[in-house]
């Protein structure tokens, strides 16, 4: 077969044909048992609603007076719980027509679909926006593409199965709309990406400022942003168990990294916001597109800038995903960056193996299709933290290699007048690329093999066979 005679439309059709059955294959081959909380967490609201204890919620849950496996409390906001029950109302009238005891790990795939849903939905919305910050041809093709099997994204949605996909798709809708000048609804659609998680609020309020300067409209729009979050809250307000606990330790991880200062230690990361936030509100787009193309960079720093200084769990980068795609493609030189996706998973996958020992691993094979059978081949434990803690200085290298890349995008991505710092330095040396990349295609599907299949998967197969004695 003459694989040039191809068309470059039918070239695109099998890039999202193969990245759908990746995205199959992952779904039903492992899972995280935050995603069976969750998915239990709903069921038991089924259960309140039926029972009449639908403002007595938490407290229900917090009792564990049930049969369900799950450890933690119910700590997101009621709407979050509420989605997965009506998407999860078929199977429970099925039980309780038939009275049937429901397969926790049948209602956990159930409910993984809510995040592959939405994870879909963020690759549809950032195409928009890439369509309307003028990428056209390949590059509109390849930019949603690269969200989807970036190694930390699709390892954080497809195999971990988390749902921060939700906070994701709403804080896109809210850009799109954002970048359509339709200010209201900019609000009221970060609105509901706070519902799910507070983070979209950071990069909320930069883009606010940076095309409105009035003080007393950015308050209002602010106080619409919020037009989801108070009513719920109020609703249920002392009767949340200790959700408030568990969000307020969130919370304070943004103050933990601390400079020393003249009176108390500083906050790195508020500084820094603060710092931000500032330049944004004096800054003077000439023109909206301006302002639009400033809007990646400013996504980049906002949660770049977070998850070098504040402890993150392994799924809240997805937030940072669309904006290192969207700036890697801006860039004249992609090549370095391209290649940096590999050095930043491998950072991210060390640091993930180094602070949550033994849950990233053969644990998320444990409650795929094959988990049964994975388990009765297994017969004792290790974790690959104990491997690569032996390597001379790796415990300390490990955030190195995670946040070098990450600080790097942030100053040489810079968008200066026409280009980036970066591209401003290469062109001093004449036209010569800095590095050769092979073809997008070859760079998106090599990437995703040497970080997921390699990298993880290689390194977690690994361990199972130590597990099972096989070396």
């Amino acid at each position: 077969m003459n694989l040039s005679a191809i068309s470059p439309r039918s070239h695109h059709r099998l890039d999202l044909l193969f990245t759908i059955l990746l995205c199959a294959i992952f779904y039903g081959t492992a899972g995280h048992d935050d995603l069976l909380e969750t998915s239990n967490h709903a069921w038991l609201l089924l259960d309140c609603i039926k029972n009449g204890q639908f403002l007595d919620y938490y407290n229900v849950v917090m009792a564990h007076q049930n049969s369900l496996y799950y450890l933690n409390n119910a700590h997101y906001n009621i709407l979050c719980y509420a989605l997965y029950a009506v998407w999860q109302l078929p199977v429970y009238l099925v039980c309780q027509l038939g009275q049937l005891v429901v397969s926790e790990r049948f209602l956990m795939f159930w409910s993984k679909a809510i995040g592959t849903a939405a994870f879909a939905g963020c690759a549809v919305l950032l195409r928009r926006i890439a369509t309307r910050l003028g990428y056209t041809g390949d590059d509109a093709h390849f930019i949603p593409l690269y969200f989807v099997l970036d190694p930390i994204v699709f390892f954080a949605t497809m195999v971990m199965g988390q749902y921060d996909s939700l906070c994701l798709l709403f804080l896109l809708a809210a850009i799109l709309a954002w970048l359509d000048g339709r200010m209201l609804r900019f609000s009221l659609l970060a609105g509901v990406a706070v519902v799910f998680k507070f983070f979209p609020l950071l990069l909320f309020v930069p883009l606010l400022v940076l095309v409105e300067k009035r003080p007393l409209r950015c308050a209002g729009y602010l106080l619409a942003s919020l037009w989801v979050y108070i009513p719920t809250a109020f609703l249920l307000c002392g009767r949340t168990g200790d959700m408030s606990v568990f969000n307020g330790e969130v919370i304070q991880r943004i103050f933990a990294a601390k400079l020393a200062g003249g009176l108390d230690d500083l906050p790195i990361y508020l500084i820094l916001y603060a710092c931000l936030l500032l330049g944004c509100y004096l800054y003077r787009p000439q023109s909206r597109q301006a302002a639009a193309a400033f809007m990646p960079w400013l996504g980049l720093a906002v949660y770049g800038l977070l998850f070098v200084f504040v402890s993150w769990h392994p799924q809240w980068l997805i937030l940072l995903a669309p904006f290192v795609v969207l700036t890697n493609f801006a860039q004249r030189q992609r090549a370095p960056w391209l290649y940096l996706n590999t050095l930043l998973f491998a950072g991210y996958w060390m640091c993930m193996n180094f602070n949550f020992p033994g849950q990233l691993e053969e644990n998320l094979l444990y409650w795929g299709m094959l988990g049964n059978l994975i388990k009765s081949l297994t017969t004792g434990e290790q974790n690959l933290s104990f491997y690569l803690a032996l390597i001379p200085y790796m415990v300390e290298l490990a955030p190195v290699v995670f946040a070098a890349p990450v600080l790097a995008s942030l100053l040489f991505k810079f968008p200066l007048r026409g280009s980036s710092l970066g591209d401003r330095l290469a062109a001093c040396g004449g036209e010569q690329p800095l590095a050769v990349a092979p073809s997008l295609r070859i760079m998106l599907f090599g990437t995703f093999a040497v970080c997921i299949l390699g990298i993880w998967l290689g390194s977690t197969l690994f361990v199972l066979a130590q597990a099972a004695h096989l070396i």
